[in-house]
């Protein structure tokens, strides 16, 4: 279990870099795009427990913002 998570880890990094257009050479990119699928990831357990998505749809939307300041 703990490689296919490491390849599905890797793989979903990827594409993350890819569609969001991220450029790695630049110091913070990786561990911003990493912090993004955390978040993500976290998210979607936190739906599964509880019924907060107006609480959630607002971190999304500041993440966001954040994330389009950091990968400029």
């Amino acid at each position: 279990m703990t490689e296919l998570e490491l390849r599905v880890g890797r793989e979903t990094h990827r594409i993350a870099v890819d569609l969001l257009g991220a450029d790695e050479s630049r110091p913070g990119t990786r561990e911003t795009v990493q912090g993004l699928l955390d978040m993500a990831r976290g998210l979607g357990l936190a739906n599964l427990l509880t019924d907060d998505g107006a609480r959630r749809e607002r971190v999304v939307s500041q993440w966001a913002a954040l994330l389009e300041q950091a990968l400029d």
